[in-house]
């Protein structure tokens, strides 16, 4: 009886080792092909000649992106809405052959139509779209004006619509991505930010619409929602002086 068990015992034991033995060797054998089909299909870029353009870069997250991105070698064409603000100088300094710094209202047909003529003429093609410039406005639904509804509108959506029917035909020819910069206020609302929260959820829909029409040129559209940086953005300095000036703030 005792050989019995034993025997079963060991049977067991084997079994249990040579069923360990084939799912880890089923598990390496998945791993290799993973990795294969990785190396085979991974995106390879030059980047010294992928030109990516970036709006916004006077400071935030414009800047810092822009800065960095030259820094480890890719072609940045900076737009900055003050050409001798000190964004602009600072990255100048820098010093760098594939840093470009470009004066930019995006509010501006004719500043856009420049910006496109300025990456057209550097030969290095157009591989991405960082739509990041914003500009923040507070106010009630009942105490905004139309006004400041049409200026925010006019920086957060109807900019970054200038700059993708201006500059897409680049990125479609090099079938590259544009990525649109939005907020976590473009997924949710709540009071006294209407202005901003308008355009924000418009951006939202505008990326998912181009994400889909681009699909069949093999261009990526992304959308980056921040949640907040006070610290690392300056789209609502303006609002934060006139916050100020109203309530005698020192």
């Amino acid at each position: 009886m005792e050989a019995v068990f034993y025997s079963a015992l060991v049977a067991f034991v084997l079994y249990i080792i040579y069923s360990y033995f084939i799912i880890l060797s089923l598990g390496f054998t998945l791993y290799l092909a993973c990795m294969i089909y990785a190396k085979k299909n991974k995106l390879v870029l030059d980047i010294g000649k992928k030109g990516i353009f970036i709006t916004g870069c006077d400071t935030g997250f414009g800047y810092h992106l822009a800065k960095n991105l030259a820094l480890d070698g890719y072609t940045v064409f900076a737009g900055v809405l003050h050409i001798e603000g000190h964004g602009a100088k600072q990255l100048r300094a820098l010093k760098l052959k594939s840093l470009y710094v470009i004066k930019l209202d995006v509010t501006s047909d004719e500043d856009v139509k420049q910006a496109f003529r300025e990456v057209e003429s550097r030969k290095h093609g157009l591989w991405g779209i960082v739509n990041n410039a914003g500009f923040n406005i507070f106010g009630d639904v009942e105490h905004a004006t139309i006004e400041q509804y049409k200026t925010c509108a006019e920086v957060n959506l109807y900019g970054p619509i200038r700059i993708i029917k201006t500059l897409l035909p680049l990125v479609r020819k090099s079938k590259g991505r544009v990525v649109n910069v939005s907020s976590v206020l473009g997924l949710y609302s709540r009071p006294g930010w209407s202005v901003y929260h308008t355009t924000k959820h418009a951006i939202e829909t505008l990326t998912d619409s181009l994400r889909l029409e681009m699909l069949k040129f093999g261009v990526k559209v992304a959308v980056v929602e921040p949640g907040t940086y006070d610290g690392a953005t300056s789209c609502r300095s303006p609002e934060r002086a006139r916050f100020r000036q109203i309530f005698h703030l020192s």
